[in-house]
């Protein structure tokens, strides 16, 4: 069931920017999308959230991936494995109200990761792996793989980074809607795979915006603020879980 005309509005709004975002930094989209979903759609937690992700993640990958780390790529995907082991096995355990404050939770951390600014260990195969199965836990639980490997990419070149974090991402997020929709949610893909079609309209207007801002905006202004609104965001659904 789609939510009512206001919070529709709403959420088409949170997905255009959030869309924008992730053109310009090449991750932010489900730091936005979340936390306002848990609070008026929930039902586009994980699977809906985790297609605008793959999406747009493949899309900014086709775009800059020839800039792509290969080092962290290849070893943060080889974490990422036992890191989708981990999400499927929290889908299975927890309640849907418990999912929402891991949820939550999951973006609050993600937001603390990345306002840490760049990483304070070198990317190398071991810290690659734990980040890339960061990756793998939020995507699966929370619909959020970008922040574990932007914050290890944090003092690299612009490029690189966002390349590698919509590479890692895409694949990531592949994936884990796969193993989800073959298992745990298989139950219910058909309705959670309808509920992306709401998201669409934002997802074609933020991406012209990103796209039209690319050489206008700076990214290391527009970072803080993807970062406060989420942490609010994420407060608020919080807020209301436990009250």
């Amino acid at each position: 069931m789609p939510p009512d005309p206001t919070a529709l509005a709403v959420l088409t709004a949170v997905v255009a920017a959030g869309t924008a975002v992730q053109v310009l930094l090449g991750f932010g989209v489900n730091l936005l999308l979340v936390p306002a979903a848990l609070l008026v759609w929930p039902g586009l937690v994980p699977v809906p959230a985790m297609v605008v992700n793959l999406l747009l993640s493949a899309g900014v990958a086709a775009r800059w991936g020839r800039h792509t780390d290969p080092l962290v790529t290849r070893w943060a995907l080889a974490g990422a494995v036992p890191g989708l082991a981990v999400g499927g096995w929290l889908l299975t355990v927890l309640s849907p109200a418990a999912l929402g404050v891991l949820g939550a939770l999951a973006i609050l951390g993600a937001v603390a990761s990345t306002a840490l600014g760049p990483a304070a260990v070198p990317a190398g195969p071991v810290a690659s792996g734990v980040a890339g199965a960061g990756s793998a836990v939020l995507g699966t639980t929370a619909a959020v793989t970008g922040p574990p490997i932007a914050l290890l990419l944090a003092g690299a070149d612009p490029r690189r980074a966002r390349a590698t974090v919509a590479v890692t991402g895409t694949l990531t997020a592949l994936v884990a809607l796969v193993v989800l929709l073959a298992g745990p949610l298989r139950a219910a893909a058909g309705e959670a795979l309808a509920g992306t079609l709401w998201l669409v309209p934002g997802i074609v207007l933020g991406w012209a915006a990103g796209h039209a801002l690319t050489h206008r905006v700076r990214a290391a202004l527009l970072r803080p603020a993807v970062l406060v609104v989420s942490a609010a965001s994420a407060v608020a659904v919080l807020v209301r879980a436990v009250v």
